[in-house]
C-alpha cells in the first residue's frame, strides 16, 4: 500500500512539471448585462399644474466589451443623450456610463393621479434593461383671497393663486386656540418642500398679529435656494395657527 502511495505522488509531481508555466483554467467572464438607473427630481411629490419632473437615466454595460446600437425609450418623456460615450464610437463600452435626461410638465391629467410612474426601456445590441421612477401627486388647494384677505382652509400649505412677483407684506391674526399663547407661522416658499422665500414665527395671544415682508422674484428662485424650482410661476403660502391673513402688495 505504501508503495502505491509513493507511485501516485510521483506521478502527480510529473504532471505538475508537464503543465506550462502560467497555464490554468481561463477566468470566467461574467455574462454581459445592462444596468439601468432612473432618478426623478423632485423625488418627493408634485403639487400643481406647471410643476416639472426632471428625469436622469444612467446606462452601464457589465461583463462585456461593448454593445451597439443603443436605444432609450420612455412612453411619457422624451429623453436626450447628455454624456458618457467617452471614445465617441456610438457603442456602449464597458466602463462607460451613458447619461440621458428629459422632463415632464404636469398637466390636469397628471394632477388627477395618485402617483406618476414611468419606465425607461433600454436596448444595447441584443441586451435589454429597464428602470422605473415614481413621484407622488399631492395637489394643494389654492389660497382663497377675498378682498386681500386669506381665509385658511384645512390645508396648512396652499398655492398662492395670484403668483404675482414683487414685494408683499403679509399680516396674520393668531387664532383662538383656547390657550394663552399659541405657536403661529407665516411663510412663503418658492417650491414645496424647497426653501422659503421668507418666514416668520412667534408665540402669540389670540388676536395678536404676525407680519412678514417678502420679495417674490420673477424667476421663482428665492435667495439661497438649494432646490430646483419645478414651477417658477407658483409660490406656496404656509399658515399655522392663524385665523386670517392679509396680503398687500408694496410699491416697487
Amino acid at each position: 500500500m505504501k508503495k502505491l502511495l509513493v507511485t501516485l505522488l510521483a506521478l502527480a509531481v510529473l504532471v505538475g512539471f508537464a503543465v506550462p508555466a502560467g497555464a490554468g483554467r481561463p477566468p470566467k467572464e461574467g455574462k454581459a448585462r445592462l444596468v439601468v438607473t432612473k432618478e426623478a427630481e423632485p423625488g418627493y411629490a408634485v403639487h400643481a399644474e406647471g410643476d416639472v419632473i426632471r428625469y436622469t437615466v444612467g446606462v452601464e454595460l457589465k461583463g462585456g466589451d461593448e454593445a451597439a446600437p443603443v436605444s432609450v425609450k420612455d412612453a411619457l418623456v422624451s429623453l436626450a443623450y447628455v454624456s458618457g460615450d467617452d471614445d465617441g464610437d456610438a457603442a456602449l463600452d464597458s466602463g462607460e456610463q451613458w447619461v440621458f435626461s428629459g422632463s415632464l410638465t404636469i398637466g390636469a391629467d397628471q394632477l388627477a393621479l395618485a402617483e406618476i410612474t414611468n419606465t425607461v426601456e433600454v436596448t444595447a445590441g441584443d441586451l435589454t434593461g429597464s428602470a422605473a421612477a415614481t413621484v407622488e401627486v399631492r395637489p394643494y388647494g389654492e389660497c382663497e383671497f377675498i378682498d386681500g384677505k386669506l381665509i385658511p382652509t384645512d390645508f396648512p400649505l396652499c398655492i398662492w393663486a395670484p403668483s404675482q412677483t414683487g414685494r408683499w407684506e403679509l399680516t396674520g391674526v393668531a387664532a383662538d386656540t383656547g390657550k394663552r399663547f399659541g405657536y403661529v407661522q407665516l411663510s412663503v416658499r418658492d417650491y414645496a418642500p424647497g426653501d422659503w422665500c421668507g418666514g416668520s414665527t412667534d408665540r402669540l395671544r389670540p388676536g395678536e398679529e404676525l407680519t412678514l415682508a417678502v420679495a417674490l422674484p420673477m424667476d421663482g428662485a428665492c435667495p439661497g435656494d438649494d432646490w430646483a424650482d419645478a414651477n417658477p410661476a407658483t409660490f406656496y403660502l404656509v399658515t399655522i395657527g392663524l385665523a386670517s391673513v392679509e396680503a398687500a402688495k408694496l410699491r416697487p
